[in-house]
């Protein structure tokens, strides 16, 4: 199966580290729900997620005339969306964040969240623009300079010009070598093909790691396994897996690439009961297209024919809501069972 990547998941290294480093604008400025601690279970992050939006969203309603809390909100349903996988929250992030636009004043609004957004969902040629409005704010902080730098070094990556990106993240992380740049660096050695380079980074990271590191030691398990599976280091990739399980049980992106793994091991029966446990918990095309690939492999078309349909609608329905985002996610299907 191909690599399955979450709109977190979706779009490539950089953005989940994004995501499992920082969201600062979110964290800096949360009401007391969380402090945004990492918890030991993926429910239990979900359970998170769901009580700081209804907080965020009882504000909202208090200061319904701020496009700052609009954009507030937005940034709490990425979260949750990169999370949950559910585009729904991505339609409703769009949403917020088009709001916010409608109530600031001309020159204002959430210019850098707008680019994130749309970096995440594959509109990049929007991305520019509102990067370069962010940084033409009077009195930006150092802070903000420095995401919109590398943001800037993200596209460079999703758009082609990727050794441009790996310079890019070379100076970032200098001497410092923060996580977050180590992360992003990490990410551009493995789209020019160095796996062996970006795994160092990776066991560099987890080295570094304060223990309450959940999330993160999760996915920065969960690149390493990727790296296994692209150069066919099955067992080794397996093992990557149950760490990131390990740090975070129950998300169903790390149980989905074990009943990969396994699948591409021949255990396809052990492989269909464990995709069957995921889609029960979430209804991924993509998931629907790995069972159906298990099925036809084992000569039962009847089988494979209701889940092809039933992944089809399903990548349907996310290229109508974004079909820049859900294209990539698509091809696998159209190349192996047809048009959507």
């Amino acid at each position: 199966m191909a690599r399955i990547k979450m709109l977190l998941t979706i779009s490539s290294a950089t953005v989940l580290a994004f995501l499992a480093v920082r969201l600062a604008d979110y964290l800096a400025s949360a009401p007391a729900v969380h402090a945004g601690a990492d918890t030991p279970t993926h429910q239990e992050a979900m359970t998170r997620l769901d009580a700081d939006v209804s907080a965020w969203r009882a504000r909202l309603h208090q200061y319904p005339n701020s496009w700052i809390e609009h954009e507030r909100v937005a940034n709490v349903y990425v979260l949750r969306a990169r999370a949950s996988g559910d585009w729904s929250d991505y339609a409703t992030a769009d949403s917020l964040i088009a709001q916010a636009f409608e109530i600031a004043r001309p020159g204002a609004g959430p210019f850098l969240s707008r680019a994130r957004l749309n970096f995440t969902l594959h509109r990049f040629d929007r991305v520019e623009a509102d990067l370069a409005l962010a940084e033409s704010i009077p009195l930006t902080s150092s802070h903000v300079h420095g995401e919109i730098a590398a943001l800037r070094a993200d596209l460079a990556l999703e758009t082609g010009r990727i050794d441009e990106a790996i310079a890019a993240y070379q100076s970032m992380v200098g001497d410092a070598r923060d996580l977050e740049s180590v992360i992003r660096l990490a990410g551009g050695y493995t789209r020019r093909g160095r796996p062996d380079d970006a795994d160092r980074l990776y066991e560099e990271v987890s080295r570094r790691l304060p223990a309450s590191a959940a999330r993160l030691r999760a996915w920065v398990n969960l690149q390493r396994g990727l790296l296994d599976l692209d150069t066919n280091r099955l067992d080794e990739a397996l093992a990557h897996f149950r760490d990131a399980d390990a740090a975070l049980p129950g998300w169903w992106l790390i149980d989905e690439h074990i009943a990969e793994a396994t699948a591409r091991l021949g255990q396809t029966e052990r492989a269909l009961a464990m995709y069957m446990d995921i889609l029960s918990r979430h209804e991924d095309p993509e998931f629907m297209d790995a069972v159906a690939r298990i099925y036809r492999q084992r000569g039962n078309a009847a089988e494979a024919a209701k889940w092809i349909a039933k992944a089809k609608a399903g990548h349907a329905a996310r290229l109508s809501m974004f079909p820049e985002a859900a294209a990539g996610h698509a091809q696998a299907h159209i190349e192996d069972f047809g048009a959507i």
